[in-house]
């Protein structure tokens, strides 16, 4: 289980570039401020079966967010009525 969602959160993360959305600038901002990232990874994804919800996937690479052995944090962003 642990192995195939590293697998799919690769997958997303290596494709996003084709196709899916950039982050809005809304988004960013709040990556960056409230967050505090400068150095990261996204993906644009539907993670419930209907795809109408939205989440923006972020992956943490400062060395803040990572642990010694290289696992960073991942966050999980879900906008509610476009905030």
């Amino acid at each position: 289980m642990r192995r195939s969602l590293a697998l799919l959160l690769y997958a997303l993360f290596m494709f996003h570039g084709q196709g899916g959305a950039a982050p809005s600038t809304a988004m960013m901002d709040f990556i960056r401020g409230k967050l505090g990232l400068h150095c990261f990874q996204g993906a644009d994804v539907a993670l419930d079966a209907t795809g109408k919800t939205r989440q923006y996937l972020v992956y943490a690479r400062s060395d803040e967010w990572c642990g010694v052995t290289g696992g960073c944090m991942l966050f999980i962003l879900t906008s509610q009525g476009g905030k």
